[in-house]
């Protein structure tokens, strides 16, 4: 018999076409995993069309006095009182139901 022995154990499924082997512990590319990823742009692409779309549309980023009356102006929203956990435990479950009542 010529080539590798198994020993005895079953064969293993040819690969698909164009998947690579990678040996556990090994350092591979996303893309070679993931192919349908190296399809579009790249995340930093992304991001530039992002920041260039925001430039044509005239948002800019906050200033530090604007962030900080934002956050002034929104303490008001949630009584301070009040624990936020039964809020986000009631939105789950409405969207878990489908419904906001």
């Amino acid at each position: 018999m010529a080539g590798k022995s198994n020993h005895g154990k079953a064969a293993k499924p040819p690969r698909p076409p164009g998947t690579a082997r990678v040996k556990q512990g090994s350092r591979i590319s996303l893309a070679a995993c993931y192919p349908s990823l190296a399809q579009g742009p790249t995340p930093a692409e992304r991001l530039q069309r992002l920041l260039a779309d925001a430039r044509q549309r005239g948002c800019r980023p906050m200033t530090t006095e604007e962030f900080d009356r934002w956050i002034e102006e929104g303490r008001a929203i949630w009584p301070e009182d009040e624990e936020i956990d039964a809020f986000v435990a009631w939105v789950r479950k409405c969207r878990q139901q489908g419904y906001y009542n």
